[in-house]
């Protein structure tokens, strides 16, 4: 659980400097960073509201699976444990969102520029933003599939 959570925290802000079109460097001065986070509040808040719907649904799923079938057994073990890791990364999610909601009050401070330019830096900044990109990819395919599923009342396996 503790890897999604720093890829989640990853993927939010490796997408704040490109916000504005421009390297971390010359993002200038009219938006601080702090502003920048508190605009990405929204995604964890919305990733927390998912985690949070899958969680439930886990749980509520692994109540109608058969106890007394062997294969039924593991899988209530694992949509348990779905519903656990889903239901505290949603609680971790929306507490993120809070805490970088409070962002657009901390004024814009000096930056070491040479340091925001640093090439191992920059590097992670646009792997984040890649992730990001193919994370966006995965979930909007994973959510025309299900929405095929249901419009075909078809059942999950």
């Amino acid at each position: 659980m503790i890897r999604a959570q720093i890829v989640c925290m990853s993927l939010l802000f490796a997408s704040a400097a490109v916000a504005a079109d421009k390297p971390a460097g010359e993002m200038g001065t009219d938006i601080t960073c702090g502003q920048m986070i508190a605009s990405k509040a929204p995604m964890p808040a919305k990733m927390g509201e998912m985690m949070e719907h899958f969680g439930m649904y886990a749980q509520g799923h692994a109540k109608t699976v058969d106890k007394k079938d062997k294969t039924g057994k593991a899988e209530i073990a694992l949509m348990t444990r779905m519903a656990k890791d889903h239901l505290a990364l949603a609680k971790s999610l929306k507490a993120m969102a809070a805490a970088m909601e409070k962002g657009k009050d901390i004024p814009h401070p000096a930056h070491d520029e040479k340091a925001m330019m640093d090439p191992a830096l920059m590097e992670h900044m646009k792997m984040g933003v890649a992730a990001q990109k193919e994370l966006a990819n995965m979930m909007l395919e994973d959510a025309r599939k299900m929405d095929e599923m249901f419009k075909g009342g078809a059942k999950a396996k």
